[in-house]
């Protein structure tokens, strides 16, 4: 029994007859449409599958049938993006893109969050409640991001086809910005002139400096100076002691203070510089009067 071929078969069996009249006749809409050029431009679409082309490159009958139902199609895939995440525009757009979808790309967290998330500066404004709680569900991944699934890929691979990837746009500018170096260099050479400002500065400050008065450390000393017996002449004992005279000592105002059985001893105030007088050295040069001076005790010392 003879079989014969369908009409609408080739010489070869395949229904590359019947592909190509439908693919040669290319609607005007699908001329026109900017998907169109991408399908013609696609070597292995055009050898993998032979219903996507006629033979002669234009587009058959299945991608004639997609193009009309997808006029839109976008020329190239480099136009994604969110635009600049870094402000408020780039968030709602990542908010809005994110209204109906739980992560940037199918149904895990994969790399193409990472990239995403590591290009906003921080947690979105809460009336971006879409964008907000993606950020807060990836930053969840923080210590295990490295091991989610995916490549990832440059930003503008990434959200809407209508919308351009500027996130990085502003880095050149920065960059730039940086350069300035509003305070000048230490590597740069000094002018004349500001040199010669800097050395008047300086040596001003160092004339203050050395006109200041330095801190000088003093104590006031309250001295007890005891006579041998009542008989001793007291006026002339303090005389004595007045007449001891040094740098760094001013002797203030004395009394004389009962003991007992008449006998009375001096009490004498002073103030000394502590870097010149000592109590050592008017123990010893008041206790040289010694017609006079028993001994003599520090009564009371106090720091000024």
């Amino acid at each position: 029994m003879m079989h014969c071929p369908r009409p609408d078969r080739g010489r070869d069996g395949g229904r590359s007859s019947r592909t190509e009249r439908l693919g040669s006749a290319v609607p005007p809409e699908v001329a026109g449409n900017p998907g169109t050029e991408r399908l013609r431009s696609s070597p292995e679409l055009q050898g993998a599958v032979p219903a996507i082309f006629g033979r002669r490159g234009e587009p058959g009958a299945v991608a004639c049938a997609l193009l009309l139902r997808c006029p839109q199609l976008p020329a190239t895939a480099d136009a994604m993006g969110f635009g600049d995440l870094k402000s408020p525009a780039g968030l709602q757009v990542l908010n809005d893109y994110l209204a109906d979808k739980s992560y940037i790309e199918g149904y895990v967290p994969s790399q193409a969050d990472v990239a995403v998330f590591e290009a906003v500066s921080g947690p979105p404004p809460a009336d971006l409640c879409h964008a907000l709680r993606w950020y807060n569900h990836i930053k969840s991944y923080e210590k295990e991001k490295a091991s989610l699934p995916g490549i990832k890929k440059a930003l503008g691979r990434y959200g809407p086809a209508d919308v351009e990837d500027t996130t990085g746009s502003g880095a050149t500018d920065s960059k730039d910005d940086d350069d300035i170096d509003l305070f000048g260099s230490d590597d740069e050479e000094e002018s004349e002139e500001a040199k010669r400002l800097r050395e008047e500065r300086l040596a001003q400050y160092e004339s203050k400096k050395a006109k200041k008065p330095a801190l000088v450390a003093k104590s006031s000393i309250l001295l007890d100076v005891k006579p041998w017996d009542d008989e001793t002449d007291m006026v002339k004992l303090e005389e004595c002691v007045r007449s001891i005279q040094a740098d760094g000592l001013v002797w203030g105002s004395s009394k004389l203070v009962p003991v007992g059985y008449g006998i009375k001893k001096l009490q004498i105030q002073c103030v000394v510089e502590d870097d010149k007088v000592g109590t050592d050295m008017l123990e010893e040069q008041i206790t040289a009067f010694e017609d006079y001076v028993q001994s003599m005790d520090v009564a009371a010392f106090n720091k000024i």
